[in-house]
């Protein structure tokens, strides 16, 4: 063994056969294999080993040039996804989110929305790091409201108060619909 570490890579930071409008679509299905795999290591008592190297492998797609230039794109010709954190399948339930969903997306209709907000936002004020903090709102965030699909999720991390909004669909999915840090009090 040559000690390179080898992790799954379920395709969202370099799949040079995607093209265009496959990406979209390709993300997708990578996404529900990432599912399927967590459900599987649960039904087979390895949850917790899985969940650490699925979140490894999210970490370095978050951290990777690719996100920050799907994060940075302005005009998008298809519909990606990509994977932002992983949901216990008691906090999904606590929150009331498709039963079948565990993996939290960031798609490329939130980061284009129409007032363009979202983007900017992100491309000034994130400078490193700051999707990694997703997680930690999904897991110990406070929920502020639920309304019309959407759960408001608050929580501090450093000392600064975040925000975060996310959405189940009919489908099972589950979105980021925004992130953001919150001014402080």
């Amino acid at each position: 063994m040559n000690g390179k570490v080898i992790n799954p890579n379920p395709g969202w930071n370099n799949n040079p056969a995607a093209t265009g409008r496959d990406l979209g679509n390709i993300q997708q299905v990578e996404i529900r294999k990432l599912e399927d795999m967590l459900k599987q290591a649960e039904q087979e008592g390895l949850a917790a080993q899985m969940v650490a190297i699925v979140r490894q492998s999210i970490i370095e797609g978050i951290s990777s040039d690719q996100f920050r230039d799907f994060i940075k794109k302005t005009t998008y010709d298809d519909n990606q996804h990509w994977p932002i954190a992983i949901m216990s399948p008691a906090r999904v339930e606590q929150l009331g989110l498709p039963k079948n969903a565990r993996v939290v997306q960031l798609s490329s209709q939130t980061v284009n929305n129409p007032s363009g907000s979202h983007r900017q936002h992100w491309v000034k004020e994130f400078k490193g790091g700051e999707w990694e903090f997703v997680q930690e709102v999904i897991n110990r965030g406070e929920v502020v409201r639920q309304e019309n699909g959407r759960i408001f999720l608050k929580s501090v991390i450093n000392d600064k108060p975040w925000k975060l909004i996310i959405k189940g669909t009919i489908g099972g999915e589950i979105y980021i619909s925004t992130f953001h840090r919150l001014p402080d009090r």
